[in-house]
């Protein structure tokens, strides 16, 4: 392909008339899978001759190919040949390119072509290099010996790239950079040596990339070439002198905006960044294991170094030279970890007043060009204050920290002076309320924002809290006319919420907070008193008597907000409200809901790129839900409120992909909160679970108490629908999916939810579940077994070899939580037939399987009370059949059984006396019926098989009424659990309802009257703590009784 051909083409792209331009952009399009296009332009790129948009718009092509199909030809070796995506880049063009584009990237003059060169430049090193790209590193090392500037910024670009790959990966995949580093770390030194008192932009580049290249060896590991103390130090010393230069007051732009993004700011930064990580990743020895040594030296001669270094920095930005903001931030990151080292503390003992009150001080005030801006142009001071990445490079932020820090570390020496500090500072600004002041003021109140968390976490010095914010803060938010402070004190008045104002002052506070944002004309006090109001509502006992006349105005006010600035904090806000004055919503609810919808309805559409109103648009669904939630006991309004969400619910498909979470909460409380479902939500049901296969695969946790409201509340309608078919088609999708265990656990409560509500309507369909759960249990069976064969001959291999270990089990081989998920869906399927479930087991051949993987699984169910409760009354259903129905396994396993039920029943039991937490003196639990019952089996040298227990069970009769009642009854859990599935506390199941120890009892009764002769054996056959046990289930089931027909009459 002739590159004149491309040049011109792409020269006719630039042309005003639209008829020749969109030829060539047709053209160039065509071109994309032609053979030695990708070549061409990088041909195109190097012709110096050509003009530069041209040459620009060669390379801006270039990398859009590269960076979109550079990794097909890769990605497609890993799949079958039907499923590999077609590769528009000729492998004669991937040759051409991983050979000359090294050369051609260092070359290039044009910094505007080189960044497009550059980045995909990295886009084929990451897949290329070193296999493929053998030579790039001589043509590197070449221009960085050449004496050429040009071609020196372009090599130190180059090996950035290189260096870029290893920044992020395991270290075993680190390896190929040892090397490198090795070979060109004395160069780029020798480099940077050259140019450190230079000063001219190609210079700043070179410095800025050697810097970067730096920053990237020691990002996750120390280089073994820095482990030489000699050849660190002169690192260190070499940097720091980039970082100590100032830079002529004639280089700086006339624009101040420009000059954080100056390359030797670029440099000085990384510098920066390069020692801190050094620092604290591993110059700590109390941090370190790997790099002791390192660590050591570090702390002892490099660390002092460094220290002094960022001081002379601090001391220069005190005197008036400039220090770009992310510069500064770095600093005070290194302070803050120096502070907690004696070695450095000593130190920073003179400079302790300097940092804090001459560099840290001013850093917390507004500034000049904050205030400009806060005057001309206060929507984007707001748009600043309100950016969530301005956290990455906000120095402010990182001084507040450091002071928390320095007080934390450095109570004696710190706490005092900072005190009398804000103190000195909000009486200053009483006596003299200049604009000086005033600025002083707003970096006293930060300070005694940033150490909110000391003063209010301390008993001592929470007194002192009062007469700052009653005397100072309170007056500056209802009085004070300077609008920066009173933002500045709605934000204490925000981070103080918890302390306890008496009632005067406590209501003061709220009416000027609510004064301010439906009065004031500073948009960043509105927003600050917004943010107050936030926190304030916190208190909804205390301050919603405050807000009952207003709370119309306010949400009408945040509503206006949001319409002006899309923020999540301010929708936030609106939720706020509505969950601390749920009972003055009512007559409000359907004009929020409409204006709810509108707000998302607009936000959902403002743009890919448009994260904020993302952000907000979910935190408007999040208010809707709160505002559904807030009505629950008017199910009428909220089936009004069904009819305004309409267009909200026809907006779910494939591009509400980000607010699935949220919708479905809205549809479950839709679904459930009514009483009924109505048509409209019924015709949503398929749509709905069909998208978990198309785009809401995410969404799964959600989707469980969506089906089950479906299955629960209107169960003949779903059974008697096509979405019956249509849910179990969903389970068995789901639950043959291996790669996801997770989305398996909770289909596993929705075929609980089905089974257990559908007990005798669905006997057509329970065969099919069944094969279903049975076959996912089998195959996580069998894996667990492989994994635990393969651990034994690792284990044998290791002992061989004399050593003491081998490698664990994997997770995803032993998965104790889903194994015990579908042990909960194979109790519900005993559970709705008990007969028909044992002939299932027989004609499926695993009922030896299932028994053995049940009572096995018994042990790890016990501190889950869901796991162990289903398990007990699945067990406990099937011994209700009679034994000439049961299997041989069966009826052979029944004393088994039972002992195994009345062993977890009493496990469960101890269990709760435990959680209780009685202990003595000694720290060992105290069981008040062990005594007894250990001095009457003393004398029995057999091993039992139950914790022995006193044998008056009434003794414990409170303690295991409430256990029962909240366990056995209830279905929550006792402890903090573990398993995810388990979080869903809105998920429950009729046989999740069940006492089973009333039904134990009862089936022991049964089988008591049934077959006598077996009941009697197997009795019998109990050791004395058995039957201890079982008497202790039985005169709980007795108690509850009594107390049932008590409250009854």
């Amino acid at each position: 392909m002739n590159p004149q051909t491309v040049a011109q083409t792409l020269r006719q792209t630039f042309v005003a008339e639209q008829q020749p331009r969109r030829a060539a952009e047709a053209m160039i399009k065509q071109w994309d899978g032609v053979e030695g296009f990708l070549s061409t332009l990088l041909k195109v790129c190097a012709q110096a001759s050509l003009p530069v948009p041209v040459r620009q718009a060669a390379a801006i092509h270039f990398k859009n190919l590269i960076k979109d199909n550079w990794q097909i030809k890769y990605a497609n070796q890993k799949v079958q040949a039907q499923d590999r995506t077609p590769d528009p880049l000729h492998e004669s063009d991937r040759q051409f390119v991983v050979q000359n584009v090294t050369a051609a990237a260092i070359q290039e003059r044009e910094r505007r072509i080189r960044s497009q060169l550059l980045e995909a430049y990295f886009k084929v090193v990451v897949f290329e290099f070193p296999n493929n790209m053998s030579s790039s590193m001589q043509v590197i090392m070449q221009a960085m010996r050449s004496g050429d500037q040009v071609k020196i910024s372009g090599a130190a670009a180059v090996l950035r790239q290189i260096y870029r790959k290893y920044e992020l990966v395991k270290p075993e995949e680190r390896k190929p950079l040892g090397p490198i580093i090795d070979n060109t770390f004395p160069v780029l030194l020798q480099l940077l040596k050259q140019v450190v008192d230079a000063d001219a932009d190609i210079v700043d580049a070179i410095k800025s990339d050697i810097a970067q290249t730096f920053f990237s060896a020691v990002h996750l590991s120390v280089p073994q070439h820095l482990k030489n103390n000699a050849v660190l130090a002169e690192w260190l010393q070499t940097l720091a002198k980039v970082l100590l230069r100032p830079v002529p007051q004639s280089r700086y732009p006339a624009d101040r905006d420009a000059w954080p993004q100056m390359r030797i700011w670029d440099a000085k930064e990384w510098i920066a960044c390069s020692f801190v990580r050094l620092f604290t990743r591993f110059g700590r020895p109390s941090m370190v294991v790997q790099v002791k040594e390192f660590a050591k030296n570090f702390l002892t001669n490099c660390a002092p170094v460094i220290y002094k270094v960022f001081m002379e920095v601090l001391r220069a930005r005190a005197n008036g030279q400039y220090v770009s903001e992310l510069t500064l931030k770095r600093i005070y990151s290194f302070m803050s970890e120096a502070v907690q080292e004696s070695t450095l503390w000593n130190l920073m003992k003179p400079d302790v007043s300097f940092l804090l009150f001459k560099s840290m001080l001013p850093t917390l005030c507004i500034t000049k060009e904050e205030l400009m801006l806060w005057r001309d142009d206060p929507e984007e001071y707001v748009r600043r204050q309100m950016d969530i990445e301005a956290e990455f490079t906000d120095a402010r932020a990182e001084a507040g920290n450091m002071m928390s820090e320095f007080i934390h570390w450095r109570t004696r020496h710190c706490l005092q002076p900072i005190l009398q500090s804000v103190s000195a500072i909000l009486n200053n600004f009483k006596q003299n309320p200049s604009e000086q002041s005033a600025i002083m003021l707003d970096g006293g109140l930060y300070m005694f924002y940033a150490i909110r968390k000391y003063l209010l976490g301390s008993e001592k010095l929470k007194p002192s809290v009062g007469p700052i914010l009653v005397g100072h803060v309170l007056p500056l938010v209802s009085q004070c006319k300077i609008g920066f402070l009173q933002a500045r004190a709605c934000r204490i008045l925000a981070a103080y919420h918890m302390y306890p104002l008496e009632d005067e002052p406590y209501r003061v506070a709220v009416g000027s907070v609510v004064k301010h944002l439906l009065t004031s004309k500073d948009k960043p006090v509105v927003l600050a008193a917004l943010e107050a109001l936030n926190y304030l509502l916190s208190d909804p006992e205390r301050i919603a008597p405050l807000l009952q006349q207003h709370i119309a105005m306010i949400l009408n006010k945040v509503f206006q907000l949001v319409d002006e600035l899309p923020h999540e904090d301010v929708v936030g806000c609106a939720t706020s409200l509505i969950e601390c004055m749920d009972e003055n919503i009512k007559p409000m609810a359907l004009q929020i809901c409409q204006r709810l919808v509108q707000v998302f309805v607009r936000l959902s559409q403002a743009g890919d790129n448009d994260n904020d109103a993302a952000m907000a648009a979910m935190q408007t669904l999040k208010t809707v839900a709160a505002l559904l939630y807030a009505l629950e006991k008017h199910p009428e309004v909220i089936s009004a409120c069904e009819q305004v969400l309409k267009p909200l619910i026809e907006m779910w498909g494939p591009n509400m992909f980000e607010f699935e979470v949220e919708l479905l909460e809205i549809f479950t409380v839709l679904t459930f909160y009514p009483g009924r479902i109505s048509d409209y939500m019924w015709s949503k049901y398929p749509t709905v679970i069909s998208s978990y296969t198309d785009w809401a695969g995410d969404a799964m946790s959600h989707l469980v108490p969506f089906i089950d409201n479906y299955v629960s509340l209107d169960n003949d309608r779903f059974v008697n629908s096509p979405y019956l078919q249509g849910t179990i088609k969903l389970c068995e999708m789901v639950l043959g999916d291996t790669d996801k265990r997770h989305h398996a656990q909770h289909m596993c409560r929705v075929v609980e939810s089905i089974v257990s509500n559908s007990k005798g309507k669905i006997d057509n369909a329970v065969p099919h579940i069944f094969k279903i759960v049975v076959t996912r249990l089998g195959a996580v069976v069998a894996s667990e077994q492989k994994a635990i064969q393969d651990y034994q001959k690792q284990l044998a291999q290791a002992k061989a070899n004399g050593l003491d270990t081998a490698t664990g089990l994997p997770q995803e081989q032993v998965d104790l939580s889903l194994r015990l998920s579908l042990l909960d869906a194979v109790a519900v399927l005993a559970y709705y037939n008990p007969q028909a479930f044992l002939l299932m087991c027989e004609k499926a051949s695993c009922t030896q399987m299932l028994i053995n993987t049940w009572l096995s699984s018994l042990d790890a169910m016990v501190d889950n009370a869901r796991h162990t409760k289903l398990a007990m009354i699945g067990l406990i259903t099937l011994m209700s059949v009679p034994t000439s129905q049961m299997p041989e396994v069966v009826r052979q396993g029944m004393p088994t059984i039972l002992a195994e039920i009345v062993r977890t029943l009493h496990r469960v039991i101890q269990l709760a006396i435990q959680a209780r937490g009685e202990y003595d003196d000694d720290g060992n639990l105290i069981d008040s019926s062990s005594a007894s019952s250990s001095s009457k089996n003393n004398k029995d040298d057999e091993e039992v098989l139950f914790e022995d227990l006193d044998d008056d069970a009434d003794a414990d009769g409170e303690e295991l009424e409430a256990f029962h009642r909240r366990v056995f009854v209830s279905g929550a859990d006792y402890y903090d659990d573990w398993d995810p599935v388990d979080e869903d506390e809105s998920f429950d199941s009729p046989m999740a309802r069940l006492d089973a120890m009333e039904l134990f009892i009862a089936t022991l009764q049964h089988l008591g009257r049934t077959n006598s002769q077996f009941y009697n054996n197997w009795l019998n056959s109990l050791n004395n703590d058995q039957k201890t046990a079982l008497q202790l289930i039985g005169n709980q089931v007795a108690n509850n009784n009594q107390d049932n027909d008590s409250n009854n009459s």
